[in-house]
């Protein structure tokens, strides 16, 4: 089951929005669960942290703006992915304040809802892959959205995330083959890293969220840059 959320404090769009997700969710064959909020205070007191799609009106009218909730949800880390929806353009560039999947215009929802849901969903399936580690004999798995990157040496690779580091026989070459569909670039021959946790490029080193910096192929430097680029265009 597929939980989302809408808020915008014009119940007709709040209605036509829910309307719309459940007819192209049938369409797809999906099971989904939607809340329609009107307020803000409303939103909050729900469930909040369950929800992994969110259509939020950029401007509500009484109490908080959709950027402030948007804001909020991302202090409490959560990973829902976001799409704003207004009578707007000019409000769109406030979305990249908290990393907005999408931005819809109410006047063109019947249009972009369909295509925009789909692509929604496959964003979540991929944030929902989990990487396997097998090693001395016990199996565990992690949320490909927390590793940072991998890194090898001789026959190992350790794979770096925000809160530990694991070590397991692989070679990095079929690691690329597998994980290349899912937001990871080579950008040398010992490194393979999580496009998403790449904060940017430059001088020749890619500074991770940790505050890495990892070198880069001087050969594959300009695809390297290019491959960055297009993956910030894709989630952007």
């Amino acid at each position: 089951m597929i939980k989302i959320a809408v808020c915008d404090d014009e119940k007709y769009y709040a209605d036509q929005i829910s309307q719309e997700i459940q007819k192209h969710g049938r369409k797809m064959g999906l099971k989904l669960s939607v809340d329609v909020y009107y307020d803000a205070a409303g939103f909050f007191e729900g469930p909040i942290e369950s929800y992994q799609i969110l259509f939020l009106d950029v401007k509500l009218q009484n109490g908080e703006s959709g950027i402030e909730l948007g804001k909020k949800l991302r202090e409490k880390s959560s990973r829902a992915i976001i799409i704003y929806v207004s009578a707007y353009i000019e409000m769109a560039p406030m979305g990249y304040e908290v990393e907005a999947f999408r931005y819809l215009l109410k006047k063109d929802i019947e249009k972009t809802l369909a295509y925009t849901l789909e692509d929604a969903i496959a964003k979540l399936h991929k944030q929902n892959y989990n990487y396997v580690i097998r090693t001395k004999g016990k199996t565990q798995t992690l949320p490909l959205d927390e590793i940072l990157y991998f890194e090898s040496y001789k026959r190992y690779v350790t794979i770096y995330t925000s809160h530990e580091n694991y070590k397991q026989y692989r070679k990095i070459s079929d690691l690329e083959q597998e994980l290349l569909e899912y937001g990871f670039g080579r950008i040398y021959k010992s490194y393979l890293v999580n496009w998403k946790h790449v904060q940017t490029i430059e001088n020749g080193k890619a500074l991770m969220d940790n505050g890495i910096r990892l070198t880069c192929s001087r050969t594959n430097y300009q695809e390297i840059i290019r491959q960055y680029i297009l993956w910030v265009g894709r989630e952007s």
